[in-house]
């Protein structure tokens, strides 16, 4: 089976490379959303933090 050259490397390896590329489009995009889901969880402790300080003495929410 004759390799088909695309820029004078076989077709397989630039299968190939396209192919990891995808994957590693794929991880970078998995990165970004768990950076963006622990910015989020980092913004709600902090939150929580301060309103535990607003209401000394009680762990729970305050009464609405």
């Amino acid at each position: 089976m004759p390799l088909i050259y695309r820029s004078g490397v076989p077709l397989p390896f630039v299968f190939l490379q396209d192919h990891f590329l995808q994957h590693c489009r794929d991880i970078m995009q998995y990165y970004k959303l768990l950076h963006l889901m622990k910015m989020r969880c980092l913004k709600l402790k902090t939150r929580l933090f301060q309103m535990k300080k607003e209401w000394p003495g009680s762990d729970e929410f305050p009464p609405s």
